[in-house]
């Protein structure tokens, strides 16, 4: 793919964000369905490339940026055992919905679990961005929520590792 195809097609892209962010804004809706809504639109249109991929991944930690700047540490240690619970509630629920979902398909084990993961983290994007759209930061039940999900993204960076290094160093016979 040369430059210029990459460029006409991160203009596109970034066109199509903009208009998709005014029309929400217009509207006074979320923009996270517009933006879904727009990824599937403009992936018939944009092909994947390293420039978006690196855009992509900049938007997700700049987003796990802004949870930690409305969320403080002292808070998360002051309040761990309803932190704790909540998230261990959230992954006792979601984590095996999204592996039982992943076999029911007929995904091998790993997809699976890679696929009970996405389950697992799938609203902490949505509910991460809600909050700073509606400027609901300095409400009660908000400390909960954010609480809730800097246990997933913690538990979800050592999940993910793990998987990582079986997926990289062999999977193990039971796995198979």
């Amino acid at each position: 793919m040369d430059v210029h195809t990459i460029i006409f097609e991160m203009g596109i892209t970034c066109f199509i964000l903009f208009l998709s962010g005014l029309l929400a804004s217009k509207m006074r809706l979320s923009l996270i369905p517009l933006y879904i809504l727009a990824g599937l639109v403009l992936a018939r249109v944009v092909r994947p490339n390293m420039v978006l991929e690196f855009m992509a991944e900049i938007g997700v930690i700049l987003l796990l940026f802004v949870i930690g700047l409305e969320f403080s540490f002292g808070s998360f240690i002051k309040n761990k055992e309803r932190f704790l619970a909540g998230g261990f509630l959230d992954l006792v629920f979601n984590l095996p919905l999204g592996f039982l979902a992943g076999q029911a398909l007929g995904l091998d084990i790993i997809t699976s679990l890679f696929l009970a993961g996405i389950v697992y983290i799938s609203s902490s994007a949505i509910i991460g961005k809600s909050i700073v759209d509606l400027d609901r930061a300095a409400f009660p039940e908000t400390e909960y929520l954010l609480g809730i999900l800097v246990f997933e993204d913690i538990f979800m960076a050592l999940y993910l590792a793990a998987l990582s290094g079986i997926v990289t160093l062999g999977k193990p016979d039971v796995l198979h």
